[in-house]
């Protein structure tokens, strides 16, 4: 988890060199123009998805996020979290598909299998294809 904080954090300090490259290391970490973007906002929810996710799963068994049951569990609350929290700041510079998917009246399943893609990839290992044998 701390390391998803530095990347918020990271993002929040780079977003207003973003679109203007600022290569010297001196400059002031939270300045003005500083703002959350769009991938400040989905780790935020990818973090709490973990968290809940943890909270929710039987950790005392070994390999327990090897399990199908975890997996289904994290890219439900991860949809849900980046829906929830995505639609809290709807200014933030989402992609055309991502914006759609945090929209309250979307219910459009090609919108929300937009949304389940980071969740699906973030572990290729344990893709379909590639999953463990028990």
């Amino acid at each position: 988890m701390k390391t998803m904080l530095g990347a918020i954090v990271g993002d929040i300090v780079g977003s207003r060199f973003e679109f203007d490259n600022y290569r010297d290391r001196d400059f002031e970490l939270f300045a003005r123009g500083c703002f959350a973007t769009d991938d400040s906002v989905m780790t935020l929810a990818v973090a709490k998805a973990l968290i809940e996710t943890e909270r929710s799963v039987d950790t005392s068994i070994n390999d327990y996020r090897l399990d199908d049951n975890y997996h289904r569990l994290l890219g439900e609350l991860t949809i849900r979290y980046m829906r929830e929290i995505g639609r809290k700041y709807p200014d933030c510079g989402y992609g055309g598909m991502l914006h759609a998917g945090c929209s309250e009246t979307t219910q459009n399943r090609t919108t929300a299998s937009a949304m389940e893609r980071p969740c699906v990839s973030a572990r290729p290992d344990l893709s379909p294809e590639r999953k463990p044998k028990r």
